[in-house]
């Protein structure tokens, strides 16, 4: 199972397992039904976004390598509202008896769960990891996709069909939120000036302008009732991170 390998799952279940009569069973499911949760979902996005083209070993490689480069850093670069959940969830698994550096790693699969995303991108624009983390965090607040996912992953749907269309849903978020982040690093580049301005209007930089006012325009009929205030407290953006049609920042 790449992603499973990719993320290291297998060694974290055997310390879960170790944990056996050391916490309460209920915290040692919660733990169980953490890494189940993380493992399914990264299922589901390696099916559909990674490259199969070279084979599973160098696909999983290829991913390993990325999560091992972010994964020590990611989370200084965290935004306040993910930095605040990934601390409370490590406070109740510590509470419970459960190791710091276990807690902290299984604390923190929603964030690693991001981390393809970011390989993605780094892919296609040729950012180091780093710029595009910060970039990724960054896009996700300014159109709080943060509070959507929230929403989503609370929904309790019964009807197939349903699920069907929220699951398609949330894939065309996770797609624009990538296509905004990527975009946003461009304009961050050396044309930052001339696509702020409206100087040089070609149709390549207009593209991500409708993308940006399209999904703002979505964003804005959940996230306005969604956004809790930490959310809402991280609006700040790298300085090589400009959002198409964004003004440029003064000199």
């Amino acid at each position: 199972m790449p992603r499973r390998d990719a993320f290291g799952l297998t060694d974290l279940n055997a310390r879960i397992d170790a944990l056996d009569n050391r916490v309460p069973g209920q915290l040692q499911l919660d733990l169980y039904d953490a890494v189940q949760s993380h493992m399914l979902a990264s299922i589901v996005w390696f099916l559909a976004n990674a490259d199969h083209g070279d084979g599973l070993d160098t696909v999983v490689g290829h991913f390993r390598t990325g999560i091992a480069e972010l994964a020590p850093v990611i989370e200084r670069l965290l935004p306040a509202y993910l930095a605040t959940s990934t601390a409370g969830l490590v406070e109740r698994y510590t509470a419970g008896g459960v190791p710091v550096s276990l807690a902290r790693r299984i604390a923190r699969l929603p964030v690693y769960a991001m981390i393809p995303d970011m390989v993605l991108i780094a892919d296609r624009t040729g950012q180091p990891l780093d710029r595009v983390a910060s970039c990724y965090f960054a896009v996700a607040g300014h159109f709080r996709i943060g509070s959507l996912e929230e929403v989503a992953r609370g929904l309790v749907i019964e009807d197939y069909y349903d699920r069907v269309a929220l699951d398609r849903a949330r894939r065309t978020l996770a797609d624009a939120h990538r296509r905004i982040t990527a975009a946003a690093l461009a304009i961050g580049g050396p044309a930052a000036a001339e696509a702020a301005t409206g100087k040089g209007k070609t149709a390549k930089a207009q593209r991500p302008r409708r993308q940006t006012r399209s999904i703002s325009g979505s964003r804005r009929i959940a996230a306005k009732r969604t956004a809790s205030p930490g959310q809402r407290a991280t609006s700040s953006r790298p300085a090589n991170c400009r959002f198409p049609g964004s003004p440029s920042p003064p000199a």
